[in-house]
């Protein structure tokens, strides 16, 4: 009879051990596929974002165009306008295909988020019914901290359900008194998905500020390009440019004319050739396309209608973005960093408590009986 009761009260244990292991692979999984589906999704925002620059980029030179337009475009002219139009119309396209495909990501990871919760609670109601039947201290100390850990898990998605709608405020992320190391981790690992988004901005926010850099330094060699293209023509138009077979010539008359001035008293001189300057307006017309198509020509097509102040002032406002997210980078860095020592200071110190209690009982268990008796009996 007695067999039979312990057989049925390790056949109990097992299975729930068993239970619980099972309960543990199914939350390991649901915070797996979580965590997939928010990279996806911040991967997603990242390239949305890109998007949204270039579109900004383009209206601008859709909004030149048309200014344009009221005096009159020209062939080119309107096949630029219409070629940005259909631009712009593939990257709205693109846009709310980003956008839909991150509502069906917002749908997956609100599933997932209440497939979890809902399994927290579970397992929380399940541990506490066991914890209530058990009377050894060490396993109910385990079911316990289990419980502890569920709980603040639960909280944690609870407290990202509702701030879905506004931005995570860092300075509330805290580590509270009754936090155990593996709750503080989940903190930290909190803070650090949020600073890999904000790193995968600064990467983004880099990129366009390298185009622009890049754009405006072309820009300015082509205007001083344009600019020693205008002072060539000035110089031609004056006849102070001649060609090397000319400046030869030249040399030759002068020797000849001073051997003249030696045989004969008479002086005879030949006037240097110079450029005709009759067609002076021509040379000037010239002059004036060349430059004004060297400062049209630009390092990308994207730029091109594009004025100049407009891609100064987008790359100061895209510079000082930037600054603004490297610090707040930095933030969430070291907090996360600080959060993750404090976890393994707890732990360390955790371990140490256990390890003295745990000789302190060897010590007491080791002692005599009858010394133990005494003691005991002693007023």
């Amino acid at each position: 009879m007695k067999k039979a009761i312990i057989l049925q009260i390790l056949i109990a244990l097992v299975f729930a051990s068993a239970q619980l292991s099972f309960a543990e692979d199914k939350i390991i999984t649901l915070k797996g596929q979580l965590s997939s589906l928010e990279i996806r999704k911040s991967q997603l925002e990242s390239e949305k974002f890109s998007l949204v620059n270039e579109g900004d980029n383009l209206s601008y030179k859709i909004e030149d165009l048309k200014r344009q337009s009221e005096s009159g475009l020209g062939i080119i002219g309107r096949f630029r306008l219409s070629q940005n139009l259909r631009k712009a119309q593939n990257l709205s396209e693109k846009i709310q295909n980003i956008d839909r495909e991150i509502y069906s990501l917002n749908n997956q990871i609100e599933q997932v988020k209440s497939i979890l919760t809902n399994e927290y609670e579970t397992q929380i109601n399940l541990l506490i019914q066991k914890a209530g039947k058990t009377n050894n201290v060490n396993e109910k100390k385990a079911l316990l901290g289990k419980i502890s850990e569920y709980q603040s898990s639960r909280n944690l998605l609870k407290r990202s359900e509702k701030q879905k709608s506004e931005p995570i405020n860092i300075a509330k992320i805290d580590i509270s008194e009754h936090d155990s190391p593996k709750e503080i981790r989940e903190k930290a690992d909190l803070i650090i998905d949020i600073a890999n988004k904000t790193n995968a901005r600064i990467s983004s926010i880099d990129l366009r500020i390298n185009k622009l850099r890049d754009e405006l330094r072309t820009r300015k060699k082509l205007d001083e390009f344009a600019d020693e293209i205008s002072f060539f023509g000035e110089r031609v138009a004056k006849g102070q440019v001649v060609s090397k077979a000319t400046g030869d010539q030249l040399k030759e008359d002068v020797e000849i004319d001073a051997k003249t001035k030696s045989d004969n008293p008479i002086i005879l001189t030949r006037q240097p050739e110079t450029l005709d300057t009759s067609d002076d307006k021509t040379i000037k017309t010239s002059e004036t396309s060349i430059k004004s198509v060297m400062k049209s020509n630009s390092l990308s097509a994207e730029y091109t209608e594009v004025p100049q102040s407009k891609l100064v002032e987008e790359l100061k406002n895209l510079e000082k973005q930037k600054q603004e997210l490297k610090k707040e980078l930095t933030s969430l860095t070291n907090k996360a960093d600080s959060f993750r020592k404090k976890a393994d200071e707890l732990e360390k110190t955790g371990k140490k408590a256990v390890e003295t209690q745990n000789t302190s009982d060897k010590k007491q268990d080791s002692k005599p009986q009858g010394t133990k008796n005494k003691t005991e009996g002693k007023p």
